[in-house]
């Protein structure tokens, strides 16, 4: 019994140190005991007036302290509690309009993101369709594209063969001429002859070119795993007079095995590198490096000489059927032989390009795929 005595009176002092600062009247707190042995008793209450019995606002905290139980109450005077439900209505109606000003904008920003999604989803629909007409217009130029490159081959391929015939026939009747007459000919008439046959020999050569510029975009490509050493081979054995007399030194890096069409590669090589012993400074002795380096997924290939060069505004235009940088006189030649071989580069999935400096030689690259073929 002394224990519980003090111990409510421990909280009770406690209780109205803290209930002292309490300055308004308009809110009362009690502190009741809730143990069995004083069920429900008040032990303190900060004001001496009878609360108000209305439990509007009214609060209770229950403490357990010292295996005892207390009930904090804290009561608005009926004053306070007029007041806050004069104010309530007005609380209410703020609320409500804040809540409608909310929701509101709410359904607006909906609204508004929902018209922004329709938009866009109309004009990704337009862009979709006009992607569609493009590709297949583009589609439909691509056929057209190649039915007429498939035309203008065959017409080629027609017109450069019947054109053999006739070639012939005037090489060879003026070469009888020139027999059946012998030294009775006048010396104009020989130098006239002469040009005929020689302006004939020259429309043979470029006729052999073009039939060769139009099968290397027609005949079907042979590919193979083959090491690059193989055609490489066989351009210089087909080269092996003119390296001999002009006296070229040849160098050559290791070359990789590739899939690639041995034909085409060989007489690609075999152009690449009889320009370079051709377009040389007189009286110097020409050097051709055969280069390999490995990039990504492919490797670029190369052929180096110490030639005359060409100058870079011509870097592209070399490359086009008939295009001469240079007179008959000075360099033979139909000006076809580099587009045969950009043809071969591109049929074995390639490019070709040139790097070169005016007196400082040409360096001819071509790439070529690094996947071999599966066996």
């Amino acid at each position: 019994t002394m224990g519980f005595l003090q111990a409510n009176y421990t909280i009770e002092n406690t209780v109205k140190h803290a209930f002292s600062t309490l300055s308004t009247s308009d809110i009362t707190m009690e502190l009741h005991s809730d143990t069995t042995q004083t069920k429900d008793t008040l032990l303190y209450a900060s004001q001496t007036t009878s609360p108000s019995s209305d439990s509007f606002l009214r609060h209770s905290l229950n403490i357990n302290v010292a295996d005892s139980q207390w009930t904090l109450l804290t009561i608005p005077s009926s004053a306070f509690i007029a007041q806050r439900r004069s104010n309530m209505p007005w609380f209410l109606l703020s609320l409500g309009l804040v809540f409608t000003i909310f929701l509101i904008n709410y359904v607006r920003s909906i609204q508004l993101k929902t018209q922004q999604a329709r938009l866009f989803a109309i004009e990704q629909k337009e862009l979709n369709e006009e992607l569609e007409k493009q590709a297949e217009i583009q589609k439909e130029l691509n056929v057209n594209l190649a039915k007429q490159n498939a035309e203008l081959d065959e017409f080629s391929y027609i017109a450069s063969h019947d054109l053999q015939e006739p070639l012939r026939k005037v090489i060879a009747f003026s070469s009888m001429l020139e027999m059946d007459l012998g030294d009775t000919l006048s010396e104009d008439a020989q130098e006239n002859l002469n040009f005929l046959t020689d302006a004939a020999s020259r429309m043979q050569n470029l006729i052999n070119d073009l039939l060769e510029l139009s099968r290397s975009g027609r005949k079907e490509t042979n590919q193979q795993n083959i090491s690059l050493d193989k055609p490489l081979d066989l351009a210089l054995d087909a080269l092996s007079h003119t390296i001999e007399e002009s006296g070229a030194q040849i160098k050559r890096d290791a070359l990789p095995e590739l899939c690639i069409d041995k034909t085409q590669i060989t007489q690609l090589l075999q152009n690449l590198i009889g320009n370079a012993l051709k377009f040389q400074h007189e009286g110097v002795t020409p050097i051709i490096h055969i280069t390999a380096e490995q990039l990504d997924n492919e490797w670029v290939i190369g052929v180096k000489d110490n030639g005359i060069g060409i100058e870079e505004q011509y870097a592209e235009q070399i490359f086009s059927p008939f295009k001469r940088l240079h007179g008959r006189d000075a360099y033979q030649g139909t000006g076809i032989g580099l587009a045969i071989c950009r043809k071969s580069v591109e049929r074995n999935n390639g490019r070709l390009w040139v790097e070169s400096k005016v007196g400082e030689g040409c360096h001819f690259k071509f790439t070529l795929p690094t996947q071999l073929k599966s066996q």
